[in-house]
C-alpha cells in the first residue's frame, strides 16, 4: 500500500487481485487476506495492527471487518490532523506516535487496549538495584511504570495492551492502578495511574506524568526538588554516580475498601532518598525543614 492511497483505495486493489486469483480457481481465505492487510499498511496505521494482532483472533475475523477497523482509524487520524490545523493545538496527527494512545478496538465493554511509546526509557540502565521500593525519577519517561505486582492494593487488569521502550523492545501491560506509600504520621502519598509492566525490573516515576498532576519539579546542582501546589517541599533527591535520581518509597495498605477513591493530592510523606545527605522527616511547610518524600 502507498502512503497517499486511502484504505477504500487499497481495499479495491486487493478485491481486484481476489477476482483474478477467482477466475484462475484460486481461493483466497479471509485469514490470508487479513494478515496481508496487516503486513502491508503504512507506518502510521501500526499502532493499530499491534492491537489488533494482540486482542483479536486472526483466524476468524472477516476481510471487510478489518477493512472497517482501518477505515474508521484512518478517519479518526484524518479529523485530528484537520483540528490540528484549524486550533493549533498538539493532538495526533497522521504518522506521528504519541507517548500514549489509547485504542479499544475488541474485546470485553470496558476493556482498555493502551499502546505505550516510551522512546527514552531504557531498563537495562535501571538495573542497579533490585530491591522493590526503589523509585527511578525520569525526566524522559511518559508515563508511571512499575514491574512488582505486590505494590498494587487493586489492580485493574482489564487494562492491557504493550509498551515499547527506547532499546527496541516491546513487553505487555498487564494492569494499571494508583499505588499508596505511608507517611510518618500515618496519612498517605498517592501516586495515581501507575502501569504494571511485568517484564519491567524497575519501578519508574514520570516526572512529566508527575507535572500534569500539579507539581513542580527543579533540578539544582546534584539535587533534584519536587513541590506541590502549596509549595510545600514533597522530595529532595541526590543524584548518584551514574547520573540517576532514586528514592525508596515504603509501600502501604489503603485505609479506605477502595484505594481509588483516594485523593490523588499527597497528604504526607514518608520515603528516603537512596543517597546520603538528607534523612526524611515531615515537612510543615517550605523547606525551611526538610523534605517529605526524601
Amino acid at each position: 500500500m502507498k502512503e497517499t492511497e486511502t484504505i477504500d483505495e487499497y481495499a479495491g486493489n486487493i478485491s481486484a487481485m481476489i477476482s483474478k486469483f477467482g477466475s484462475a480457481g484460486a481461493i483466497l481465505e479471509d485469514e490470508e487476506l487479513v494478515r496481508k492487510l496487516l503486513d502491508t499498511v503504512p507506518e502510521r496505521f501500526i499502532n493499530l495492527v499491534a492491537s489488533i494482532e494482540q486482542s483479536c483472533d486472526m483466524e476468524s475475523m472477516p476481510f471487510e471487518e478489518e477493512i472497517g477497523h482501518l477505515k474508521a482509524y484512518e478517519d479518526r487520524l484524518r479529523l485530528r490532523k484537520a483540528k490540528k490545523q484549524q486550533d493549533q493545538e498538539v493532538n495526533l496527527a497522521a504518522g506521528e506516535e504519541e507517548p500514549t494512545l489509547l485504542l479499544t478496538v475488541c474485546g470485553e465493554k470496558n476493556s482498555e487496549v493502551v499502546l505505550l511509546n516510551e522512546e527514552k526509557v531504557y531498563p537495562s540502565q535501571l538495573k542497579e538495584s533490585n530491591e522493590e521500593n526503589i523509585w527511578y525519577l525520569d525526566n524522559g519517561g511518559s508515563n508511571h511504570m512499575t514491574g512488582c505486582k505486590a505494590l498494587f492494593a487493586e489492580l485493574d487488569e482489564k487494562v492491557t495492551g504493550q509498551v515499547r521502550f527506547g532499546d527496541g523492545s516491546k513487553v505487555p501491560i498487564k494492569g494499571k492502578s494508583v499505588l499508596l506509600f505511608d507517611c510518618k504520621n500515618g496519612d498517605q502519598f498517592v501516586i495515581p495511574d501507575v502501569y504494571y509492566i511485568l517484564a519491567l525490573h524497575s519501578n519508574i516515576i514520570s516526572l512529566g506524568q508527575m507535572t500534569e498532576e500539579g507539581y513542580d519539579i527543579g533540578m539544582k546542582k546534584e539535587f533534584l526538588r519536587m513541590y506541590d501546589e502549596a509549595e510545600c517541599l514533597i522530595m529532595k533527591v541526590q543524584r548518584s554516580k551514574n547520573r540517576l535520581y532514586k528514592i525508596n518509597l515504603i509501600p502501604g495498605k489503603p485505609a479506605i475498601d477502595d484505594p481509588t477513591h483516594a485523593s490523588t493530592k499527597w497528604q504526607c510523606g514518608e520515603a528516603q532518598s537512596n543517597n546520603s545527605g538528607d534523612d526524611s522527616i515531615i515537612a510543615q511547610g517550605h523547606e525551611t525543614t526538610r523534605s517529605i518524600l526524601g
